[in-house]
């Protein structure tokens, strides 16, 4: 023991010094940081690199076990290593980084389970406080992605099955649904709620979510004006259904009805929209094998895809320069053509497509009729403009891609349109009359804008840029989770869950994909995760008493039983729940305490601690439990020894009948029974071992101590 005490000492005198030492240069550190000579270098770098630069000087003169960074360090390493882990690696070689196993225990603290999430909806709730009145406006989007089935276990349970956060089913999910908020005045995204779904989510959950999703968001304190989604059977379904239930309400009560184009949520009129650019795309994908027929002007016109096909063919233009440039056979051959891309689309729908197309009908290059068909190219282009404007003024003569005010060319436009809007159908090769979505929808969604604009100038806005009406952030965030790590078109529900949590705390900071479908969104992220990982932390301070009832722990056959094993193991068992039970003692008040002190009843491993205090001479104060608190060791050490993994999050304080009596010199006497295999041990070591004369002299000490206990109890027993 003394060979022991003084390495013991010796180890501490080290650590003490380099206690020190580590306290001097991490002072030198901050003086540095602290310094103007770094306020001037780092004065005209970003916020992120300023954070690696610090990272880097702060943790430079550290050994590796012993750098301690901060959050912002790790969430902006958690960005490099899930852009590219392999990148990260060849990276930690070169500068100073967190390891791989520091990262993910960041992510494991932060729980983004499906449905909603009260903790992220409470922090919004204090952002969105601090905000402007008018930047409060926004939209929910919504959209699926594609996922593979597969099952994965993640957090404690199996990942991958059907999941809305309310209920789970026996189906292997292939679908996610995404929710997200973004500001229509200000910009700003934030995703608010997902769910699994096996091949895509029926019309009365999406109904049921949508609605909850606007009841929170409203509840944060937000203002949603509008929704936003594509073309989807199942979408359209949820849109009609809540519009014809706002109608119902309003009859059973005797309201004023409201327009047509929108629904009520909260008392508060919204107005569904679809996306703009998913409807271009629909309108294109049936031109294509469809004659699109429609009256304009009084008269009945023919738009066919072969006028244009022709104009591509005749490749107009004048020494080596041509009049449609941007069109290729991407845009034209119909088995060519990528059916999903928004720019093959729009470049075809566009004045210089329209204009070369009339132009080569009036100079009789082409037939006449091919002008109807250019009047329907440059109409869309029109339209599109319009409800995609995202500049405050006119830009490369785009008249109508401009904000939206009182005032503005965009209204007599949407006004002259809808007639010819509505007039329009679909004619097969057989003559026979086709019905799809994208027309209608078109009219849907231009009279949702008329009925929204005037709705926001009555709320006192001035003007209004409609490209904050579409689902480019939800596409990009997509796109974000597919690249993060490495080119996962399909990601996993696990990989998806995972990609979730790191874009939520690094503030959907990711690369843009170079092929995107969507243009870059300039909004940022209205909360990220940060908050939450430092309330988790808070968290674990916090107390949460347990009674014996909850804990569910069996009584143990160790503190019956007579046999010489189980009554040495009951000795250590006695001390280290009495240690356990001094050192809980720290957590509680103290009439608490004082209540739990008194003894009910005399338990064996009590006694034999008292046996011990009354026979040796005092060192020192230990608490002696009674049985409940020595269940519970006995409890925790089979849990042990069944190589079960605990992982207390909390410090946890456990509500017992057991006491404490005053016990001394207990450590020593512990000891008796670690004699009897030291000179097994010594052998070993080379150290020698205590003497026989010693041990039993300690032993004849105790035994007549415990051989006068047990004649007093059996005097109060005949008694």
């Amino acid at each position: 023991m003394g060979r022991t005490i003084k390495m013991l000492q010796k180890k501490m005198r080290y650590l003490l010094t380099q206690q020190k030492s580590y306290k001097k240069r991490l002072s030198v550190a901050k003086e540095v940081i602290k310094s103007t000579s770094f306020d001037s270098l780092t004065k005209k770098m970003t916020k992120t690199a300023k954070t690696f630069v610090e990272m880097q000087m702060t943790q430079a003169s550290k050994q590796m076990r012993g750098r301690r960074f901060t959050l912002e360090q790790k969430i902006l390493a958690l960005s490099v290593y899930k852009s590219s882990p392999k990148a990260y690696r060849v990276l930690s070689q070169i500068c100073i980084l967190p390891k791989r196993k520091t990262l993910q225990c960041l992510l494991q603290k932060i729980t983004l389970t499906p449905g909603i999430n009260k903790k992220m909806f409470d922090h919004l709730s204090k952002r969105v406080k601090k905000m402007p009145d008018n930047h409060k406006y926004c939209a929910i989007i919504f959209d699926e992605m594609a996922i593979s089935p597969h099952l994965d276990l993640a957090e404690g349970k199996i990942v991958g099955f059907v999941d809305d956060g309310e209920k789970r089913e026996p189906v292997i999910a292939d679908h996610v649904l995404v929710f997200m908020v973004r500001g229509v005045i200000k910009k700003f995204k934030q995703p608010v709620h997902y769910s699994f779904c096996a091949g895509t989510t029926k019309t009365q959950n999406i109904k049921n979510m949508l609605k909850k999703v606007i009841e929170e968001v409203q509840a944060c304190g937000l203002e949603v004006v509008a929704t936003v989604c594509d073309q989807g059977a199942t979408n359209m379904a949820a849109i009609n259904a809540l519009k014809t239930e706002a109608r119902a309400k309003n009859l059973r009560a005797e309201k004023e009805q409201i327009n047509d184009s929108c629904f009520e949520i909260g008392g508060k009129t919204i107005v569904p929209l679809y996306d703009p650019p998913h409807l271009i795309k629909g309108v294109r994908n049936n031109f294509l094998t469809k004659d699109l027929v429609y009256t304009m002007d009084n008269k009945k016109c023919v738009a066919k895809w072969q006028h244009i096909i022709d104009l591509y063919l005749r490749s107009p233009g004048y020494r080596g320069v041509r009049l449609i440039p941007k069109l290729t056979e991407h845009h034209v051959m119909p088995q060519l053509i990528p059916k999903m891309r928004v720019k093959y689309s729009t470049q075809v729908f566009s004045h210089t497509v329209g204009v070369a197309l009339g132009f080569m009908a009036e100079s009789g290059k082409l037939p006449l009729c091919a002008k109807e068909t250019a009047d329907i190219l440059i109409l869309f282009d029109d339209l599109f403009d319009s409800v995609n404007g995202s500049y405050s003024k006119v830009q490369s003569g785009k008249i109508y891609r401009s904000a939206v005010t009182p005032k503005s060319r965009h209204h007599q436009l949407w006004r002259d349109s809808i007639p010819v809007l509505k007039s329009m159908k679909y004619i097969n090769k057989d003559g026979k009359t086709a019905v799809v979505p994208s027309l209608s929808s078109w009219v849907k969604t231009i009279e949702g804008f008329q009925l929204l604009c005037r709705h926001m100038f009555q709320l006192g806005q001035t003007s209004l840029l409609l490209r904050h009406f579409n689902q480019d952030p939800i596409e990009n965030f997509f796109g974000a989770i597919r690249a993060h790590g490495l080119s996962n078109i399909m990601p996993t529900a696990a990989a998806f869950q995972a990609a979730y949590k790191t874009l939520m705390v690094n503030n959907m900071s990711s690369a843009h994909s170079v092929g995107a479908n969507c243009e870059r969104d300039k909004n940022k992220c209205l909360q990220n995760l940060k908050n939450m990982i430092e309330e988790e932390k808070e968290e674990k301070q916090k107390e949460h008493e347990l009674t014996m009832e909850d804990l569910n722990i069996r009584r143990n056959d160790i503190l019956t039983s007579n046999s010489p094993q189980d009554v040495e193991r009951r000795a250590a068992v006695g001390y280290c729940s009495g240690w356990l039970h001094r050192s809980s003692r720290r957590y509680q008040v103290d009439v608490e305490v004082d209540r739990l002190m008194a003894i009910e009843e005399k338990q064996g491993v009590a006694e034999l601690l008292t046996a011990w205090a009354n026979a040796l001479k005092p060192k020192g104060d230990l608490a002696a439990a009674a049985r409940d608190g020595v269940n519970i060791l006995i409890e925790i050490a089979q849990q042990l020894s069944r190589n079960t993994k605990l992982r207390a999050s909390r410090p946890i304080t456990i509500v017992t009948s057991y006491g404490s009596r005053c016990c001394c010199a207990v450590v020593d006497d512990v000891m008796i029974y670690c004699d009897d295999v030291m000179p097994e041990l010594s052998s070993r070591s080379g150290h020698p071992a205590p003497t026989s004369q010693r041990r039993s002299s300690r032993r004849n000490q105790v035994d007549v101590e415990v051989d006068r206990v047990m004649a007093i109890e059996e005097k109060q027993v005949e008694a």
